[in-house]
């Protein structure tokens, strides 16, 4: 079904010359993304959860993307047979914040040549619109080659989400990655992502009490959150947060505490996103007393609002990296997701906090 959007780009087409076309174009992309990035912040400020937020601006580039994929198959003449269009990185993932790089995978068969057209009308008009964009131009058999000899490519195709074109040749992908690299093959891929986990952990001395903490690098941060939805969806086949939940790996009140402090984490990006209108991460000592009065904390007797949003902060912190060590480690070892998370559902306290093995998790 054309959207709206699409509907007014095709109308340009035949109301304006190639002459007049181009400044016209520009100008109703950039409306359409003040006025719905506005609609966004609006929801943001008035409470709505980070999840929301970030699938509401997930929604906003898969609209766009997908009526420039339309624009290129006009131009063309008819539909690349053996093309398709993939959202990786946190795109893939359906989590873009508001200055969030957007990571794409054009996809063929065989051919390069056969899209090209497309593929140039997307980027050249996302560089217009000013976007930070990643992107990779494979087949099938090059996606695999870069699969083989580096983990980070590897690790964006497995969160590759198909956008527009042609969907078997995406799922097509899909089947080839599993194939040859996760499920019962996961190990190695796991293992290096595990390495790597604890070379970050390790720069931030393995606490998530930092004063200036990068939301998303820091222990307890999004990148852990990543490394889960990583690791279940390479072993599993499960998506996060959700498979969480659905293979029984967490209990429903731990589930819920760790989507709560995900939740928590993108709002605090998004606010930090909204107010600096940059890809800045780190919660800064300057920063932090803005960012929490926009989250809505105020100062009360015996504490500010800052310090209760800090503190706040540690907490949802504390529990997804424990949370996240856990499944590392047993990850490591075993060949199921069920075994290997399994201390996730011990028992827990009165107070809210979980009783592991080997420590209490606040």
């Amino acid at each position: 079904m054309a959207t709206n959007l699409q509907k007014m780009l095709a109308d340009l087409r035949v109301s304006h010359t190639p002459k007049s076309l181009p400044k016209r174009r520009l100008k109703v992309l950039n409306t359409y993304l003040d006025t719905t990035l506005k609609e966004i912040q609006d929801a943001h400020q008035q409470g709505a959860s980070g999840t929301h937020i970030v699938q509401a601006l997930t929604q906003r580039m898969d609209t766009l993307i997908g009526a420039l994929y339309e624009e290129g198959v006009a131009a063309k003449g008819h539909s690349p047979s053996r093309y398709t269009v993939l959202a990786q990185g946190g795109y893939g993932r359906g989590a873009l914040n508001p200055r969030s790089d957007i990571d794409l995978l054009f996809l063929f068969e065989k051919k390069v040549e056969e899209g090209d057209l497309v593929t140039r009308m997307i980027l050249h008009t996302l560089w217009d619109l000013r976007f930070e964009v990643g992107y990779s131009t494979r087949t099938l058999s090059e996606c695999v080659i870069a699969a083989q000899e580096d983990t980070d490519s590897l690790t964006s195709m497995l969160e590759a989400r198909h956008l527009v074109g042609n969907k078997n040749l995406a799922q097509e992908l899909e089947n080839v990655l599993a194939k040859r690299f996760f499920g019962r093959k996961a190990r190695g891929f796991i293992n290096s992502k595990v390495q790597e986990r604890t070379r970050r952990h390790s720069r931030a001395g393995f606490s998530v009490q930092l004063l200036e903490p990068n939301i998303k690098e820091s222990p307890g941060g999004l990148r852990d959150t990543h490394s889960v939805g990583w690791f279940l969806k390479a072993r599993r086949g499960l998506k996060a947060p959700e498979g969480l939940l659905d293979d029984h790996i967490l209990t429903k009140r731990n589930y819920k505490l760790y989507v709560d402090a995900l939740n928590f984490l993108l709002r605090t990006r998004n606010a930090l996103h909204f107010h600096t209108q940059k890809p800045i991460d780190v919660l800064e000592h300057d920063l932090q007393p803005i960012v929490s009065k926009s989250l809505g904390y105020t100062d009360s007797d015996g504490e500010l609002g800052v310090e209760h949003f800090m503190r706040d902060y540690y907490l949802h912190a504390r529990h997804i990296k424990h949370m996240s060590d856990l499944i590392c480690e047993r990850l490591k070892g075993q060949s199921s997701a069920n075994r290997a998370v399994g201390l996730l559902t011990k028992r827990e306290l009165d107070d809210g906090s979980i009783l592991y093995p080997t420590h209490i998790g606040l």
